[in-house]
């Protein structure tokens, strides 16, 4: 996310009108970037460039399945999945720090309308605080209640990423028979034969089928070295 490029784009208008020292921007981006914990200090650090930021939010994210306040259907303005937001940004010299924040719900064809006009009212003037510095305004009644409890990294000390998978097609299996015989099938086969079959896609930097062929073969294929891992479902 944070390695997206209209991220990038966003720093390169902050770079560049940061060494000239007067100017302004105007992105149409994902929205993403206005409230996601992930791009805490991306909004800090333009704050800080910034004596103006502006930002329309016109939703429409289908993977949210967001709806208009009204309840009625809300509409991305382009033919795509993810919510999108035009920021507006300014540095001049003596000009006096501000965040304003506007919603834009409802059909494509409302937004479209909506965007013609001259001016869109600004809803909201959010005042970004740490740690998250978002850059729309939040219910913070219960904020104090909610940070009297125990932070996730004071209860779990040691932590991790966790068990991640890929290829399951390949290294996953509901048997350990089943297991060896795809184990077995897969050196076998021509690398491009078993890319195919198993659905193993183009090769990365840091695998590859040929390689990953060779490794099973070197390493001495044997049933002992097969994980067993039993789950259970949470009782619900």
């Amino acid at each position: 996310m944070i390695s997206d490029d209209y991220v990038k784009f966003l720093r390169f208008s902050q770079y560049t009108l940061s060494r000239i020292g007067v100017g302004l921007f105007g992105h149409i981006t994902n929205h993403a970037w206005i409230d996601n914990p992930t791009f805490r200090r991306m909004r800090k650090s333009l704050m800080e460039t910034f004596a103006k930021i502006s930002v329309l939010d016109l939703h429409g994210n289908v993977r949210k399945k967001e709806t208009a306040p009204d309840g009625s259907k809300d509409q991305n303005v382009f033919d795509i999945q993810q919510g999108v937001a035009i920021s507006l940004g300014n540095i001049f010299p003596l000009a006096g720090k501000s965040i304003q924040h506007a919603h834009l719900y409802g059909s494509r064809t409302t937004k479209g309308i909506a965007l013609e006009k001259p001016e869109n009212p600004i809803h909201s003037q959010p005042n970004p605080t740490q740690p998250f510095y978002l850059f729309t305004s939040q219910d913070s009644k219960l904020t104090a209640e909610y940070n009297q409890f125990w932070k996730i990294n004071e209860i779990a000390l040691a932590y991790s990423s966790g068990i991640v998978t890929g290829r399951d097609a390949l290294t996953i299996q509901e048997t350990e028979e089943k297991l060896w015989q795809v184990i077995q099938d897969f050196v076998s086969l021509h690398p491009e034969e078993a890319r195919e079959k198993y659905d193993l896609r183009k090769d990365v930097r840091d695998w590859k089928v040929k390689l990953a062929q060779q490794d099973v073969r070197d390493s001495g294929a044997s049933k002992d070295k097969i994980v067993r891992v039993f789950y259970r479902p949470f009782d619900i």
